[in-house]
């Protein structure tokens, strides 16, 4: 005899829930808030490009630092105190007609001074993050520094010529 018992009371249970579901309202208001932050925009100042120089067949690995006067050169200007990610794309080899040299690309990064001795290491190929920062030259701006350098191999083999390639940076808030 308890099942028409067990059974009403869930009949009751079923009704009255039912019933409260039947009184939710038919409508609801909410708000939000709109914020935008205006920022005066973004731009890089190519310094220098990257040259390795003179350099003989047969030499090998040949090494261009950031202090080096070949060292590639960028200015990034932006907002007081943004957190910048900047992206340098770089091609494996650099070639001349359908000859090639292995290219190892580096950058390093000074977010105070023009000062590529003071530089730490950041990445290619993957974004890094850097902040920009009050600069006597930069004026109504902020700067950061990058620099691109890096490696090229030159076998007894490499034919004479002049190898280029073309590295990309960008920044982005």
């Amino acid at each position: 005899m308890r099942s028409p018992v067990l059974l009403a009371a869930l009949l009751a249970l079923g009704l009255s829930t039912g019933a409260r579901a039947a009184s939710a309202q038919a409508s609801a208001t909410t708000a939000t808030t709109i914020t935008v932050d205006v920022v005066a925009g973004l731009s890089i100042l190519k310094i220098s490009d990257i040259d390795f120089g003179v350099v003989p067949a047969g030499s090998g690995a040949n090494t261009l630092l950031a202090t080096d006067p070949g060292a590639g050169g960028f200015h990034i200007l932006g907002d007081r105190g943004r957190d910048v990610t900047v992206t340098i794309t770089a091609p494996p080899i650099i070639t001349s007609g359908g000859n090639s040299l292995p290219f190892a690309a580096a950058a390093s990064v000074n977010e105070t001074a023009d000062d590529p001795a003071a530089a730490t290491p950041a990445t290619v190929g993957a974004g890094f993050t850097m902040k920009l920062r009050d600069q006597a030259p930069a004026r109504n701006g902020r700067l950061g520094y990058v620099y691109v350098h890096g490696q090229i191999t030159v076998a007894p083999a490499a034919t004479p010529g002049v190898y280029t390639g073309v590295v990309t940076i960008t920044a982005e808030l």
